[in-house]
């Protein structure tokens, strides 16, 4: 019955979310953790470039809309991210899948629909780690070999609504002027030489390997398109990401150009929030170098900064997430950033308590379980599409 019950619950919101109504709110289900729907709306600034953008797409179905999502070990699952993916593809249209990484060869969890494999030994790193000698990249992972040759495979699994397949690939690697590269599927074998790769039909897999290798290969990630017109959707989170390692990751801010974002949500807080101290001065410089990197890696994008819920610290709620989620707030109103306030539309201080009694949240209290992150990815859609909406009454 308890798992009936969040099955019924996110099926309400789902349905909410998505209906083409200007209030989501009205389903308000009876079982779950306690939502504040008022303010799950966006605060302090506007992503209306944005919207103009989605409006144009979903009248013309002509061109690309790119969303890039930043964050940490609650985004590198997927979970939250995958929500708002399905349902805009499903309304605007599916340009593909968007960022991959071989996750498992980093012995890291992958988010449930990536699969992959190699023959190969790799060194690996993620940008947590900077004191490691080894750059990460775009994906905020990287996978290294300094041996003369070496391999993997990276696919995509079925998913409830079909084979998930792409017909190109855009790689994002580091290999000497000696190293061959091939990358291959099905039929098709390419010599790695430009960008993107265009399979001749469309594939779910892709492998690839390099020779003659000289120095040091390193692998990124890559993004993953169909060839449609509709969304593209990046996830990039890595376990343990702080505003500061993204800021000192010069290879991801030098790659992050080639997605072209037109909205980069950023998903942080957490991390810092479990550090000793909190100092205000010290984040408002990150959070100034991170806002700048954003702009000038992506000028014509759209920010839309959120919080983190509640979660535990020792024996109880953390109050330095309380204090953090605080600033930001009064900073993206001091700088016009737009908000997306989970904290508050979670209940803020104390609620992790009744979110882990409602089988929402882990053992350790601070991460979620599937059905808890389901949550919070659909209050996301339900709050982008509550901004689209309105966008749309003004201007029809």
């Amino acid at each position: 019955m308890k798992k009936l019950g969040v099955c019924l619950l996110l099926f309400s919101l789902c349905s909410a979310a998505f209906a083409q109504r200007k209030k989501h709110h009205k389903s308000k289900p009876e079982t779950g953790p306690q939502i504040n729907y008022a303010l799950n709306r966006i605060f302090c600034g506007e992503i209306d470039a944005f919207y103009q953008k989605l409006q144009l797409l979903e009248k013309t179905k002509k061109g690309i809309l790119t969303v890039v999502q930043l964050g940490d070990s609650h985004t590198q699952p997927d979970f939250i991210s995958s929500v708002v993916r399905d349902a805009f593809q499903q309304r605007f249209g599916n340009a593909g899948r968007g960022m991959v990484f071989p996750y498992q060869l980093a012995k890291s969890n992958a988010p449930l629909d990536i699969v992959s494999s190699s023959t190969s030994a790799w060194e690996f790193n993620r940008l947590t780690h900077p004191e490691i000698d080894t750059n990460s990249g775009l994906s905020g992972f990287v996978l290294e070999s300094a041996a003369k040759e070496g391999n993997f495979t990276v696919g995509l699994k079925d998913k409830a609504n079909g084979t998930q397949c792409f017909n190109s690939v855009r790689l994002f690697l580091k290999k000497s002027s000696a190293t061959r590269c091939r990358i291959y599927s099905g039929l098709d074998t390419f010599d790695y030489q430009q960008q993107p790769i265009t399979f001749s039909a469309p594939v779910s897999s892709f492998g690839l390997n390099f020779s003659d290798n000289d120095s040091s290969f390193q692998f990124y990630g890559a993004s993953l398109q169909n060839g449609q017109s509709g969304v593209l959707y990046h996830n990039i989170g890595v376990n343990g990401a702080r505003y500061d390692h993204y800021n000192l990751t010069e290879n991801f801010w030098q790659q992050l150009p080639a997605l072209h974002a037109d909205l980069i949500i950023v998903s942080l807080g957490t991390n810092e929030a479990q550090r000793e101290l909190f100092e205000p001065a010290a984040f408002d410089s990150i959070l100034h170098i991170s806002i700048a990197k954003i702009k000038a890696a992506a000028p014509q994008a759209s920010i839309l900064i959120t919080t983190a819920a509640d979660s535990y610290k020792g024996e109880g709620s953390n109050k330095t997430l309380k204090i953090l989620n605080s600033y930001l707030e009064q900073y993206c109103q001091k700088n016009q950033l737009a908000l997306w306030d989970l904290y508050k539309v979670t209940n803020g201080y104390g609620s992790a308590k009744k979110w882990f009694k409602k089988g929402m949240m882990s053992k350790d209290r601070i991460h979620f379980v599937l059905p808890g992150y389901q949550l919070q990815g659909v209050l996301l859609l339900d709050c982008l599409m509550k901004g689209y909406e309105k966008f749309n009454a003004r201007h029809p």
